[in-house]
Order: C-alpha cells, then sequence, then structure tokens
C-alpha cells in the first residue's frame, strides 16, 4: 500500500503535507503509511478515492488503472464506439442527471411511445 500512496502523490504532484491536507488527516500518519508502520483507516482510503477519483481496485490490491475515467471521458468514448452525434450525447448527459423518479417517468414515456409505434407499424 504504501508505493501506492507514493505512486498517487507522485502522480498528483502533491507532498505528503498536501496529500495529508487534502484529506483532513495529519503528515505524520501518511508518513507512518508510507513507512508501512501504519495501515491506512478505511475512512481514509475512502476519502482518497472520492477526492482524487482513485480506482478503489487499484488502490486497495495494485490492480487496474489508478484513476477512474470521470464521465465526460466515457461519454467521449460511448460517443465515439456508437457513432453519436451532439444532440445524441446531449439525451445521454441529460437523461443521467436525471433522479430517480425521473428516470422511471421518462421510460414510462418512452415505452409508450414505442408501442405506438409498433401499433403504426402494424397497420401498415
Amino acid at each position: 500500500m504504501n508505493n501506492r500512496f507514493k505512486e498517487l502523490m507522485t502522480a498528483l504532484n502533491m507532498t505528503q503535507k498536501d496529500f495529508s491536507n487534502a484529506i483532513g488527516t495529519t503528515q505524520q500518519y501518511i508518513s507512518l503509511i508510507m513507512n508501512n508502520k501504519r495501515e491506512p483507516s478505511e475512512k481514509i482510503l475512502l476519502l482518497i478515492e472520492e477526492k482524487f477519483k482513485v480506482n478503489p481496485k487499484w488502490l486497495r490490491t495494485g490492480n487496474g488503472d489508478m484513476f477512474i475515467e470521470d464521465v465526460d471521458t466515457q461519454l467521449d468514448i460511448l460517443c465515439k464506439d456508437y457513432n453519436l452525434d451532439n444532440l445524441d450525447r446531449k439525451l445521454v448527459e441529460c437523461y443521467l442527471k436525471l433522479t430517480p423518479q425521473q428516470r422511471e417517468s421518462c421510460k414510462s414515456w418512452m415505452k409508450s411511445m414505442f408501442s405506438v409505434f409498433q401499433e403504426d407499424n402494424k397497420a401498415h
């Protein structure tokens, strides 16, 4: 774990002091972790993951990418893979910002629209 803390601080271009301040702990605590004299608490690991968008799997095991891709990066990949235009992207972005209740309403509306289209196709 100590090597991953060092790698992360290097990637973030942060000193132990900067890093400890950013997650609300002491430089001494970080130093103890980095020198294998203490294990980080679950609370500290969760703070690091959230604050710096660190991949939990990487932080805990060393496997995977160091950082989690943000939503914009994921959307860029999705748009490229599925040849989505700007309107498609905006629709996906808007949908992702909806509350669960709003998504349910949206899905109900889409289901009713699709059923109208299917009935219309059967009539022709």
